[in-house]
C-alpha cells in the first residue's frame, strides 16, 4: 500500500486586505500545487489565524475548497494559552487517515538552555535562554481501516517549521539589517537563532 506524505510552507497564508498578492491570487497558484502533491497526509506551515476573539483558519479553509484535503481530518497548533490557533505561523496537519492522537511540544521535554553571550558590545556577561520560537506538532494516524495493518501500528508524523537561517540580534553587534560588526558576532547570533 502506498502512503504519500507531503509538506508545504504556505508563507504566512492570510486574508488581510493589505496583503500583496491577495489571497485570491495566492489560491490560484497554491491550490493546483497542493492537489498535484496527491498526499494522504499533508503537513502545512505558516498558516495565520483570523479573528481576535474567535480565531479561525478562514484563509486555509478558502484554499482547501474543492480539493480532496477539504474533507481530511486536521489538527493545528494552539496558542500558548491553549486556545485554538496561534496568531501567526500555525502548523496544520491534514490526514486522509483517522488521527488517533496529537500533541503540541514546546520545551515540554527539555527546558531551554541558558547561554552566556561572548560577543556583547559592552563586555557585560549577558545571558539568555535559547528557546524554540515555534512549537512542534506531533500526530499519530491510524492506518488500520485502510490497510488491514493492526491498529497498534500507526503512522507517526512530526510537523515542524524552524526559523529562517538568519542570525539573532546581539546588542551593539548588528550594524544594519544584514550587516554585522564582525564574524564572531554573526556566528554567535546564528547559533542563537532557533
Amino acid at each position: 500500500m502506498r502512503v504519500r506524505v507531503a509538506t508545504f510552507n504556505l508563507e504566512n497564508l492570510d486574508h488581510r486586505p493589505d496583503q500583496k498578492p491577495s489571497l485570491d491570487t495566492r489560491i490560484e497558484a497554491l491550490r493546483p500545487a497542493l492537489v498535484r502533491l496527491d498526499a494522504d497526509v499533508l503537513c502545512l506551515q505558516e498558516v495565520n489565524a483570523q479573528g481576535a476573539k474567535h480565531r479561525t483558519l478562514e484563509a486555509l479553509e478558502a484554499l482547501l475548497v474543492g480539493t480532496p484535503y477539504a474533507g481530511f481530518e486536521r489538527v493545528a497548533t494552539e496558542s500558548d494559552s491553549g486556545k485554538p490557533f496561534r496568531d501567526v505561523q500555525n502548523l496544520v496537519t491534514l490526514s486522509h487517515f483517522p488521527i488517533s492522537s496529537h500533541e503540541q511540544l514546546h520545551h515540554d521535554l527539555v527546558k531551554p538552555p541558558v547561554y552566556e553571550l561572548a560577543t556583547v558590545a559592552d563586555g557585560s556577561h549577558d545571558s539568555r535562554e535559547i528557546s524554540w520560537d515555534r512549537p512542534i506538532l506531533y500526530t499519530r494516524h491510524s492506518l488500520e481501516s485502510e490497510t488491514g495493518i493492526p491498529d497498534g501500528t500507526g503512522l507517526h508524523i512530526v510537523n515542524v517549521r524552524f526559523r529562517a537561517p538568519l542570525a539573532a540580534h546581539i546588542t551593539g553587534k548588528k550594524t544594519g539589517a544584514f550587516e554585522w560588526a564582525d564574524a564572531a558576532s554573526w556566528a554567535e547570533g546564528f547559533l542563537l537563532q532557533v
